[in-house]
């Protein structure tokens, strides 16, 4: 598997979205916060990855 991550100001260009749009997938934000920033996106990302996949109870771990 691969994530793709785009920048804070247009997100991925809209080409690759169009190539898989049931892969695609846009973190909700409030309208007044401007972005997250990669990092921030990253870690919300991978923590569900984590959840959804089981690995923080294969971890011994509190879910987050």
């Amino acid at each position: 598997d691969v994530l793709i991550f785009g920048n804070e100001l247009t997100g991925l260009p809209g080409a690759w979205l169009e190539r898989s749009p049931q892969q695609s997938l846009r973190i909700p934000i409030r309208s007044c916060v401007r972005s997250y920033n990669l990092a921030n996106s990253a870690a919300i990302v991978m923590a569900q990855a984590f959840s959804t996949a089981g690995c923080w109870d294969a971890l011994g771990a509190d879910t987050p």
